[in-house]
């Protein structure tokens, strides 16, 4: 956090960078293309405008590759300006604001190329080309590395001091060339990727860095285009004890400006001077409210004219009493009841229209979970109004938070990285400072499925869905424990996550419509209609071989409306008696030679004359007796993770785990 906050004040500390997405039309856009064009103007011609700015970029991109950056050798044939590149270039939105500054605030922009190079062709060449030459390098090093260590080790009786000598000087000249062509993806096509940061032509100085940003698809800066003095971008910080009242009466001077002169002249406020200040007030209390549950009500006293210059214009405070006599300013409350409120006034006055990022060091910090909750969901709603909010927490409440970006912070050997969220589980609690109860709070969706061998063919078909949706898979172990299962507490009273349960051999759109037309009925208010058209859809199925999965799921439903959660509840059907038949059939019975279609039609008709007390009536144990199926949990994972193409039932199923995560989680 500091060094996001030092990056945002212009201080050098390191490689700390801003990478900001600057809309056209924007703000930060404008800005970029201004101070480009005032950059031609000082080094190319006199007739620079801002209605040539688009030129300008264009001129700077192309200007930058032929001088060859700050380090690198330039191109030394305009024609070999990869023309293609620059084009794309000066398209693209992505700037990289490098903080460079000592005493005063300063910083290097860069234009970079996206993360995302799907849509630029040219750039994703150039990345590709940069991983080409990196690998040939390392190849190449490889092999001159082995032969040099067998000159060294090998009998050279037969070799005379000079031609030893000259083998030697052969090798040391190949490990120039490659230093050399390690180089080459730095210039040729990009001229500049050497940033600032690197002092030294070190090739895995750049490597270091840049490696690790193509792995995270981060914006790689490219091309310097100026150095500025100010961003557009404004800082609030949790941390900051500035003056709350003094910024408010800041923010009235320079909305009012000489009409204030008058009033102070007429020791009165005008009417739209008051209607500002109720105005301010409201917006503070609302922020207040959605931050900080039970916030207590803000005032801003406006105080009369004449005593400006001795007790000051504005006064923030919370009125307690039975009259509201007893005043309480920002900084007597509650810690917590302190921050929030000067995080709420400031937004408030936040009037510029200027983007704005909004820094919080454990906003967690003195408050129970049940508020925690809270000041998540105000802090998802904050940024709807302009701010961008950066917070270092653990509280899984906010990790939970639907608009959530995570990055993961840690530091080993005295060094700190950032990379992406690892994967939700308990391995990676101590990682992530959590304990096991926070891990709970943590799942959005709970997966229930009938045993392991749905889990692992789910978790190989829908696994960046589920990653994505932050999905635990629990297996009932037989779909006949299911509502036993999610009447427990931790799942229907413990947790807001959502729970959703996949049998076989049920098809979706039978279950999803009744569960529907319950839920319709229920929310009406006649909860005994719900629950007896419920009992009529699934009863109609009981006793009938082969449905057993729809009495159960039946059961399920009914036990979700009578307590209350129905909202929680998502049923899901697979087509398929049994999840093996969604995967390669040569894998799990090979000796068979047939289709599953034909394997069910022979396993349905022999059905009568099976033993039972070998349970071969069991699909899977009648195709390990007659086949000698392999339907082991191992070689089932390994015929999942063979398949090269996702059944469309599970991309239904993923894309639909995807917008239950989305949705609100309600108690």
């Amino acid at each position: 956090m500091n060094s996001l906050r030092h990056a945002m004040r212009g201080h050098s500390i390191g490689i700390t960078q801003l990478l900001c997405e600057f809309e056209h039309g924007s703000i930060g856009y404008g800005w970029a293309l201004d101070h480009v064009a005032r950059t031609a103007r000082d080094f190319r011609s006199s007739d620079a405008t801002r209605d040539r700015d688009r030129a300008w970029l264009r001129e700077a991109i192309e200007a930058w590759f032929d001088r060859g950056g700050r380090y690198l050798k330039p191109y030394y044939d305009e024609d070999d300006i990869p023309s293609d590149l620059v084009d794309e270039l000066s398209t693209v939105t992505t700037f990289a604001l490098i903080p460079t500054g000592n005493l005063e605030p300063e910083w290097d922009v860069w234009l970079c190329i996206p993360g995302d190079v799907a849509r630029f062709p040219a750039c994703a060449r150039a990345v590709a080309n940069y991983f080409r030459v990196v690998e040939e390098v390392a190849r190449a090093e490889d092999r001159d590395l082995q032969e040099s260590r067998d000159l060294e080790s090998g009998d050279h009786g037969d070799l005379t001091d000079e031609q030893y000598e000259a083998i030697e000087e052969e090798l040391e000249q190949r490990f120039e060339e490659l230093i050399q062509l390690s180089w080459s993806p730095l210039y040729e096509p990009l001229a500049a990727l050497l940033w600032e940061y690197a002092y030294l032509p070190d090739p895995g100085t750049a490597q270091n860095w840049l490696d690790p940003m193509l792995a995270d698809n981060l914006p790689i800066p490219i091309v310097k285009l100026f150095a500025s003095r100010e961003i557009p971008l404004v800082l609030e910080d949790d941390d900051d004890d500035a003056d709350i009242d003094a910024a408010t009466a800041e923010a009235f001077a320079a909305v009012f400006g000489k009409k204030l002169q008058a009033a102070v002249g007429s020791l009165a406020l005008t009417k739209s001077m008051k209607r500002w200040t109720l105005q301010l007030n409201d917006d503070a209390n609302d922020v207040y409210a959605s931050l900080l549950q039970d916030a207590p009500r803000l005032q801003l006293e406006v105080r009369p004219l004449g005593r400006w210059a001795v007790e000051g214009a504005m006064h923030w405070h919370v009125a307690y009493g039975a009259y509201g006599l007893r005043k309480v300013p920002i900084a007597g409350l509650s810690r917590a009841e302190t921050r929030w409120a000067r995080i709420a006034v400031r937004r408030a006055l936040d009037l510029t229209g200027v983007s704005t990022a909004l820094i919080i060091d454990e906003p967690e910090a003195a408050l129970h979970r049940a508020a925690e909750r809270h000041m998540a969901r105000g802090l998802d709603g904050l940024t709807t109004l302009g701010p961008q909010v950066v917070v270092a927490t653990h509280s899984p409440e906010v990790l939970n938070a639907q608009t959530t970006g995570l990055i993961h912070v840690s530091k080993k050997d005295g060094r700190t990285s950032v990379g992406q969220m690892p994967a939700l589980g308990p391995e990676t609690l101590e990682k992530l400072g959590l304990s096991p109860s926070d891990l709970l709070g943590l799942y959005r969706i709970f997966l229930l499925v009938e045993g392991e061998h749905d889990k692992d063919v789910i978790q190989a078909l829908c696994g960046d869905f589920l990653e994505a949706a932050r999905v635990k898979i629990i297996p009932v172990r037989g779909a006949s424990h299911l509502p036993r299962t999610v009447e427990s507490h931790v799942l229907f009273d413990l947790s807001d996550a959502h729970l959703v349960a996949v049998l076989d051999n049920v098809r979706t759109e039978e279950i999803t419509a009744a569960w529907m037309e319950a839920q319709t009925r229920y929310l009406s208010g006649d909860g005994e209609s719900a629950i007896e058209y419920l009992n009529g859809e699934f009863n109609k199925y009981k006793g009938k071989k082969g449905k057993e999965e729809y009495e159960w799921i039946g059961t399920w439903l009914n036990r979700a409306l009578q307590k209350g959660v129905a909202a929680r509840i998502n049923p899901w059907g697979l087509k398929a008696r049994d999840i093996i038949e969604y995967l390669p059939v040569e894998v799990l019975v090979p000796k068979a030679g047939k289709s599953w279609d034909e394997l069910r039609h022979e396993h349905d008709t022999a059905l009568p004359s099976l033993d039972k007390t070998k349970r071969l009536h069991e699909f899977k144990v009648w195709l390990t007796y007659t086949y000698g199926a392999d339907t082991s949990v191992s070689n089932v994972r390994r015929a999942a993770t063979s398949m090269t193409e996702i059944p469309a039932e599970f991309k239904k199923l993923g894309y639909r785990l995807r917008e239950i995560s989305s949705r609100p989680r309600d108690r």
